[in-house]
C-alpha cells in the first residue's frame, strides 16, 4: 500500500479521496452550524414552526403599521388584523377561518409609534408599551393594541408540518447528534489523509531518493500569488451577476473544490520543501533578505577598509553635523528636526564607546602576550575592521612566539641531553686517567720529570672532572631537572656558614671579609645544599676577580616581604661586559682567561636561585661588582 501511494495513480487517488472527505466534513460542519442556529439542540421542530409563524406575523404587522397599509404578506398566510378592537384588515372570510379553526393562532401586541410614523416599538403588555414610550420620549397616546389571527392551509406552506422546510428541520433534529459526530470523524480522516499526502510527497515507490517535482524551484510566494486573485474573481462573479439560491450554492461549492485542490497542492509542495530543507530559503522574502544581506555585507567590507582614524573622524563629523542641524532648526523654530539632536548624540556616544570597547580588548590581549602568556588568544567576536585585523595579527604573533619558544625549549633539551650523555661517556675514561695518574705519582722513581708530569696530569684531569660536573649541573639547573627540597632556613645562618668557610681563603688573597647579618630571625624557604652551592659559586667568583687589599661585603637584610642577600666586591680588572652577559654560560669577566674558571659559576647560581623561588640580579658600577639575591620570607 505504501508503494502504491507513492505512485502517480496512488497520489491522484489520495487527492480525490481527501477532497471527498474534506467536502463531507465541511457539509457536516455547516449542517451542525445550521442546527445550532435553529436552536434544535434545545428546542423541537414545533418551536421552529411557532417561531416562523411569529416572525411572519411580526413582519406583517410592521409592514401594515409603518407603510400605510401598502404591504406584501406571505401568500400562504391567511390573517385578520384588529386595531384597538376593530377589524381593519383581512384576506380571508370568517367561513374559511372556521374551516381551519384548529390551525388558527392569535397574537396580541401593543405598539408605540413615533410622531413621524417611521419607527415602531412592540411590547406584549400595555405597561411594557408605556415604559417603552417613556424611555424613547414618545407620547403614551400613540399606544395602539393589535390582534392578529392567522393560519396556514395544507400543502407546501413553509411553516406547516406537511411543508418541505418542516421536513428538513425534522430531519436535522433527528440527526442533531449524528452529524457533529460525523463531522469529527471526517475531520480526523481529512487530517490523516493530509498527513499521508505530506509523507508521500517528493517520493517514488522503488527509490528512497528525493524527487520534489516541477514546482520545487518556484519560490513559494510566487505560488501563493494567484490565490487572492481567484478569491476576488469568485467574489466579483457572485456580486456582479447577483447569484442567489441554488446558483450561489453551486458556485460556492465549485470554488471550494478548486481551492481545496490548490490547498492540497500547496501542502504537498511545502512538505517537499521541508524534506529538501528549502522551505524558507526558496521564498521571495528569503531571497530578498539575502540580497539585502549581501548589500550590507559589501557596505560593511567597504567601511572596514577605511583606516581607523579617518573612520572615527568621519563618524564624529557626521554626528556633529546632525546635532548642528537639530540645533539650527530649534533656533529657527523649525521643530521637526529636533529629534536629530538625540540621534546625533546617541551615534557619537555609541561609536566612541564601541571603539573604547575594542581598544580595551586589544589592550588586554596584548598585555597577556607581553606577560608571556602566549597561549592566550584575543577573542575577535565583536571586533570590526582594523581592530579585528590587529587582533588577528596579535594572535598570529602569539602563535609564532609560542612556536619559537617551543623550538627554543626543544633545542635546550637537546643540548642538555647531549651534554649529559657526552659527560657520562667522558667520566669513565677520565676517572681512569685520574686513578692512574695518582698511581704514577705514588711510584718510587729517580726521575723527577715523571713526578712533575704526574702532578700536572692529576691537576688538569681533576679540573676537567670539575668542569664536566659543573656543566651537567648547569644544564640540569637551567632545565629544572634538579631535585629541590625546600624547607625554612635562617638567613643569617647562611652568612655565618659562608664566613666560616671563606674567611681564611679570602685572607690568603689579601681580601678583608665584612659580614653584615640582619640581626633578626629572618627565614626563607630554601634547599640548604643548593643554597650553599649558590653562595660557594659567588664567593669563588669574588676570590678570583677581586682587587687585592680591598674589602668584600656580605649582608642580609629585610626588604618588605623579602629577604635580600648582597655580595659586594671591587673588581681587579675593568668590567666592560653587561650583567646579562655575565650570567650566560661560558662567559667570563676575565677576557684574557688567565684565571681558572669555566664561566659557569654565575649561570649555575642564577638557575639554582630561581629554582628555589628567588631572583638574582647583578649590578656593575665602574669597578664595583654587586650581586643581589632576593627570596620571599617564609
Amino acid at each position: 500500500m505504501k508503494k502504491f501511494l507513492k505512485t502517480f495513480a496512488g497520489k491522484t487517488l489520495l487527492i480525490i479521496l481527501t477532497n471527498v472527505v474534506i467536502v463531507a466534513a465541511a457539509c457536516c460542519v455547516c449542517a451542525t452550524a445550521v442546527i445550532a442556529g435553529l436552536n434544535l439542540y434545545t428546542d423541537t421542530p414545533e418551536s421552529f414552526v411557532e417561531e416562523y409563524k411569529y416572525s411572519s406575523v411580526t413582519e406583517l404587522l410592521y409592514q401594515y403599521a409603518l407603510s400605510d397599509q401598502t404591504y406584501t404578506a406571505d401568500p400562504d398566510l391567511f390573517y385578520r388584523i384588529y386595531i384597538n378592537g376593530s377589524l381593519t384588515e383581512t384576506n380571508t372570510d370568517y367561513r374559511t377561518m372556521q374551516e381551519y379553526i384548529d390551525n388558527v393562532y392569535t397574537y396580541s401586541f401593543f405598539a408605540v409609534k413615533d410622531s413621524s410614523g417611521d419607527e415602531m416599538y412592540l411590547a406584549d403588555t400595555k405597561q411594557a408599551a408605556e415604559n417603552l414610550a417613556e424611555e424613547n420620549g414618545l407620547s403614551k397616546k400613540n399606544i395602539e393594541s393589535y390582534i392578529i389571527e392567522g393560519f396556514y392551509i395544507d400543502g407546501d406552506a413553509p411553516a406547516y408540518k406537511s411543508g418541505t422546510e418542516y421536513k428538513l428541520v425534522s430531519f436535522a433534529y433527528n440527526c442533531r447528534y449524528i452529524i457533529p459526530s460525523a463531522a469529527i470523524v471526517f475531520l480526523i480522516a481529512a487530517a490523516f489523509l493530509i498527513a499521508v499526502m505530506a509523507a508521500v510527497s517528493a517520493r517514488r515507490p522503488a527509490d528512497k531518493g528525493f524527487y520534489p517535482g516541477y514546482f520545487y524551484k518556484v519560490p513559494l510566494g510566487v505560488l501563493l500569488i494567484p490565490i487572492p486573485f481567484l478569491l476576488y474573481a469568485v467574489y466579483f462573479t457572485i456580486d456582479q451577476i447577483g447569484l442567489t439560491g441554488y446558483s450561489l450554492y453551486i458556485t460556492v461549492f465549485i470554488a471550494a473544490i478548486v481551492f481545496t485542490y490548490i490547498a492540497e497542492g500547496l501542502i504537498m509542495t511545502i512538505a517537499a520543501r521541508i524534506k529538501g530543507g528549502s522551505l524558507f530559503s526558496n521564498t521571495i522574502i528569503w531571497k530578498f533578505l539575502k540580497l539585502i544581506g549581501r548589500i550590507f555585507k559589501a557596505l560593511y567590507t567597504a567601511i572596514c577598509m577605511i583606516p581607523i582614524v579617518p573612520f572615527t573622524a568621519a563618524t564624529t563629523v557626521l554626528a556633529v553635523l546632525v546635532m548642528w542641524i537639530a540645533l539650527y532648526s530649534v533656533i529657527n523654530n523649525f521643530h521637526p528636526f529636533l529629534f536629530l539632536l538625540p540621534i546625533g548624540l546617541t551615534i557619537l556616544i555609541a561609536i566612541n564607546c564601541y571603539i573604547v570597547y575594542m581598544l580595551r580588548k586589544l589592550e588586554k590581549g596584548a598585555k597577556e602576550i607581553a606577560a608571556g602568556n602566549y597561549e592566550n588568544k584575543i577573542d575577535t567576536h565583536g571586533l570590526v575592521g582594523r581592530f579585528r585585523t590587529a587582533a588577528e595579527n596579535l594572535n598570529s604573533l602569539s602563535e609564532g612566539m609560542t612556536v619559537a619558544v617551543e623550538e627554543k625549549l626543544k633545542s635546550e633539551r637537546m643540548k642538555t641531553e647531549l651534554i649529559t650523555n657526552v659527560s657520562h661517556d667522558i667520566k669513565t675514561p677520565l676517572t681512569s686517567i685520574i686513578n692512574y695518574s695518582d698511581l704514577i705519582a705514588g711510584e718510587d722513581t729517580d726521575n723527577p720529570k715523571i713526578k712533575e708530569y704526574s702532578e700536572v696530569l692529576t691537576r688538569q684531569s681533576t679540573r676537567l672532572k670539575r668542569l664536566i660536573e659543573d656543566l651537567v649541573e648547569a644544564s640540569k639547573a637551567q632545565t629544572g631537572n634538579l631535585e629541590i627540597n625546600l624547607a625554612p632556613a635562617g638567613a643569617d645562618n647562611f652568612l655565618t656558614q659562608t664566613a666560616g668557610e671563606y674567611t681564611d681563603k679570602l685572607a690568603s688573597e689579601n681580601l678583608d671579609l665584612v659580614v653584615l647579618p640582619s640581626g633578626k630571625d629572618l627565614k626563607i624557604m630554601a634547599d640548604g645544599r643548593r643554597m650553599q652551592r649558590v653562595f660557594d659559586n659567588l664567593m669563588n667568583n669574588i676570590c678570583k676577580y677581586s682587587q687585592k687589599g680591598t674589602r668584600v661585603y656580605l649582608s642580609a637584610e629585610e626588604d618588605g616581604d623579602d629577604v635580600l642577600f648582597t655580595f659586594r666586591n671591587t673588581s681587579k680588572d675593568q668590567l666592560n661586559i653587561s650583567p646579562d652577559e655575565l650570567m650566560e654560560r661560558f662567559v667570563r669577566g676575565d677576557k684574557s682567561r688567565h684565571t681558572e674558571g669555566n664561566g659557569l659559576g654565575l649561570s649555575i647560581a642564577k638557575s639554582l636561585t630561581e629554582l628555589q623561588g628567588g631572583t638574582m640580579q647583578i649590578k656593575i658600577d665602574a669597578d664595583l661588582f654587586k650581586v643581589n639575591l632576593r627570596f620571599p620570607k617564609a
